[in-house]
């Protein structure tokens, strides 16, 4: 007789469960389902992180890099519903093993943000999750070195335009970033991004709501102005009058210099 089949979706409930345990004891967790081998039944993508040693400021291996950011979470991210930024903690280097390559006597990962979203997608299809929960899990695994990439010398609208692009899952992504930060030896220069970067964050929001901040002229505006069609070329002329905007060289609410800035803008090539 065969054992009764096990549905994706009790896996899948299961398995949250485990990585929502408070403390030490999701990462003992994770590691009794590799020991006992069902991670390698229904999370084989998981098991070449043992062992896939990293270098430079990782002392630790992608397994035990990423066990340890998992136990840094803080307890906020038990609340129901907050199961996506968990997993982007635990599955953010997930691709570190497929990437690594030796160059110049260094150890790197090229892609592997983007390529360990794609995996974590395939994942969480295979095991029922939610559109909503992949988008979310997915976006943040692609973006989780994002907020490293931050540069003191950075102008308030670029800090702006990554306000944007992260949106709403701002506060997660920090999250991330900080628990992955936890669980790597930074050098101090390094550290001192993220705070940097929050006091900023903090300074912009009190001014202004940076995901409400739009261009002067809608669309219909612009293709009566220029004399274009919907497109691509739409899309980048919009997109340059609400960076003039968040780089403070335009009010949201000037028509008239935005009619000008854009003349400008168009004449010179449009790029």
């Amino acid at each position: 007789l065969q054992p009764p089949a096990i549905s994706a979706e009790r896996i899948r409930d299961e398995f949250v469960k485990i990585i929502t345990l408070p403390g030490k004891k999701a990462r003992r967790g994770m590691e009794l389902l590799l020991e006992s081998g069902l991670l390698a039944q229904f999370l084989p993508e998981m098991l070449p992180m043992v062992g896939c040693e990293q270098g430079g400021w990782h002392p630790l291996d992608v397994w035990d890099h990423s066990l340890l950011a998992l136990e840094a979470l803080p307890d906020s991210s038990l609340l129901e519903g907050q199961a996506e930024v968990r997993l982007a903690v635990l599955w953010h280097d997930i691709a570190k093993p497929a990437t690594r390559e030796f160059r110049d006597g260094h150890t790197r990962f090229p892609e592997h943000a983007s390529i360990g979203a794609a995996m974590v997608r395939t994942m969480m299809n295979r095991l029922k999750f939610s559109n909503e929960e992949i988008h979310d899990v997915t976006f943040l695994v692609e973006r989780h070195m994002r907020i490293g990439e931050y540069r003191p010398d950075w102008s308030d609208g670029a800090v702006k335009r990554l306000l944007r692009e992260v949106g709403t899952l701002w506060g997660d992504l920090v999250t991330v970033t900080r628990c992955d930060q936890s669980a790597l030896n930074l050098p101090a220069e390094n550290a001192a991004k993220l705070p940097t970067l929050l006091a900023r964050v903090a300074e912009i929001a009190a001014e202004s709501d940076v995901l409400q901040i739009v261009s002067p002229l809608d669309g219909r505006d612009i293709m009566a102005l220029l004399g274009v069609p919907p497109g691509s070329l739409l899309k980048r002329a919009k997109d340059f009058l609400t960076n003039e905007v968040l780089e403070g060289r335009l009010a949201e609410g000037d028509r008239e210099k935005a009619s000008i800035l854009l003349r400008e803008w168009f004449q010179e090539g449009a790029n």
